[in-house]
């Protein structure tokens, strides 16, 4: 630390969307903010997700606290990962973000204990205050935290995912006094701030701004309503089942993640359905699915494995599109997930469903905010520097951009991951360049997977795989595998094991090492001639 009062470090979620965890530094005290997931630009090689490199942190920076902000698998995805090198972190979350952190202790079978905090809850410590403070967001309960030195020489203000919504019915206005009254008479004041939206000049449209179009179609259409979004959107559901109440529809979660964040919110009041809409897929007579109804499918981002792709590929055993069904696409797509997501939308049309999506009604309003809402944030907190975190390489640049185009008692400063804003006593800052590490790999049940592997299976993927034992004590026989290849015709393969039989016999079975590594030279080579390319060989002598 030397002379620094405090370190902020992003460990992930800067020049990404995901995998957001942010590292915190006083003289007494390290805590990290969050711990979420990044999830691969392509659904290849079994990659579940990828989680930030902890390894620039010892035990020496050992965290004591762990502070959620909200639900997101973004912040909390990676939470069984940090608790592996650190165990005994305290976790802190609010109660619906604790519920869905509790279902993935339960089935990786952890026991640890959340601490629920609510709104107007402070954490204390030797050097610094965290204060919760209320923002709008597309998840109940999210906060942003500020952080107060308590010799009152600096603040720091984290908003890493919020919006500015003075018309919400679902839950109460971002809390601008709060920030007001925790900031007045700090004349230092710095703010780390969502930047996933910076390209939109306008204010970010409340949860409000939608219901009219999503209720117009809903009225219009005579067949099934698909409604694919994000499945922690609970106040868009909640929309959703408000206009099923009028029109006396039933709303249909599908899809595990959409039915464990609809339980949780059922659970802790805060998703309401008074006239009973929700009916859950177990729970339905088969001969009914085809009945007017509202289908919640998860999955919106068009993953591989996910409930809407596998209902628009028409593999799903209970819903399987057809000509008068309408797919409202009630979502935007996270950078990276274009392509798939028009995938989808080419294979719904193809059974004749209608397309609804953002482009030309107002049915999804971001949970980030435009150019308008940080104007808002600036003018209230008034802040002496800006880091611009949440949002790709890209973003940050735009913001920094925007920050010297319009405010100009302002120092915006670009940080990437591992870098670390550093301010000293004298309140002078400085940015240490860290060391940029890779993300980790997470594959299968939930195992770290070495980047070299990736290349090998991609290697595979592409090439194919020539697979061949070879007995040394039966008179060399052999057998071999052509995994991935074209077929080879009847003369290719009498010609492939002739080729085996002479080179075999004239091997030095004295050095089979070497001659391991040369045979498989020759059978790339032999494979080059045929086909055009070299797969991927395996040579072993047993």
């Amino acid at each position: 630390m030397s002379n620094n009062i405090i370190e902020l470090q992003p460990l992930g979620g800067v020049g990404q969307i995901g995998s957001n965890m942010f590292f915190v530094k006083t003289k007494n005290q390290s805590i990290i903010i969050d711990a979420g997931i990044l999830f691969p630009n392509e659904d290849f090689f079994n990659i579940k997700y990828l989680i930030p490199d902890l390894s620039s942190l010892d035990q020496q920076h050992s965290p004591i606290d762990l502070i959620i902000t909200h639900g997101h698998e973004d912040h909390i995805g990676a939470i069984i990962h940090l608790l592996e090198k650190f165990p005994d972190i305290k976790i802190s979350a609010p109660p619906f973000a604790a519920a869905i952190i509790r279902r993935k202790f339960k089935e990786a079978k952890i026991r640890k204990k959340i601490f629920e905090y609510p709104e107007s809850h402070v954490f204390k410590y030797d050097d610094i205050t965290i204060s919760p403070i209320h923002v709008n967001h597309s998840i109940p309960q999210t906060y942003a935290l500020f952080i107060k030195d308590n010799k009152n020489r600096f603040c720091v203000f984290f908003a890493s995912d919020f919006k500015c919504d003075f018309k919400n019915i679902y839950e109460k206005e971002i809390d601008l006094n709060k920030l007001k009254k925790l900031s007045t008479g700090i004349n230092h004041r710095i703010m780390c701030v969502d930047s996933t939206n910076i390209e939109s000049v306008n204010k970010t449209l409340s949860e409000v701004d939608i219901v009219d179009d999503i209720d117009k179609i809903i009225k219009r259409v005579n067949g099934r309503i698909f409604v694919t979004l994000f499945s922690s959107n609970i106040y868009r559901i909640q929309t959703l089942i408000n206009i099923a109440s009028k029109y006396k529809l039933n709303v249909i979660p599908y899809g595990r993640s959409m039915i464990s964040y609809i339980e949780e919110a059922k659970n802790l009041d805060i998703l309401k359905d008074k006239d009973k809409r929700l009916i859950f897929a177990k729970s339905i007579d088969s001969s009914k699915v085809d009945n007017k109804a509202i289908v919640l499918l998860s999955g919106c981002q068009g993953d591989f494995k996910s409930t809407l792709r596998r209902v628009a590929t028409g593999d799903d055993s209970l819903f399987v599109p057809k000509k008068g069904d309408t797919l409202i696409f009630s979502s935007k797509a996270i950078p990276g997930n274009e392509k798939k997501i028009t995938n989808i939308r080419n294979m719904i049309s193809e059974f004749g469903c209608e397309i609804v999506n953002s482009e030309e009604y107002q049915v999804h309003a971001s949970g980030h905010p435009g150019q308008e809402d940080l104007e808002i944030i600036y003018n209230e907190f008034n802040p002496t520097d800006v880091i611009p975190i949440h949002g790709e390489s890209y973003f940050l640049n735009k913001h920094i951009e925007l920050i010297k185009s319009k405010y100009s008692t302002i120092k915006g400063h670009l940080l990437y991951n591992y870098d670390t804003f550093c301010l000293k006593e004298d309140l002078k800052n400085y940015i240490i360049e860290g060391k940029k590490l890779q993300p980790i790999i997470i594959h299968g049940d939930n195992i770290p997977l070495a980047r070299e592997t990736i290349s090998k299976r991609r290697k595979m993927a592409s090439s194919g795989v020539v697979f061949i034992s070879i007995n040394v004590k039966h008179c060399m026989a052999f057998e071999y595998d052509l995994v991935g290849l074209p077929d080879l015709s009847k003369q290719q393969q009498d010609h492939f094991d002739k080729f085996i039989k002479d080179y075999l016999f004239a091997i030095n079975k004295k050095k089979l090492e070497t001659e391991q590594q040369k045979f498989r030279i020759a059978i790339r080579h032999f494979f080059d001639n045929i086909i055009g390319y070299k797969p991927v060989t395996i040579v072993h002598f047993i």
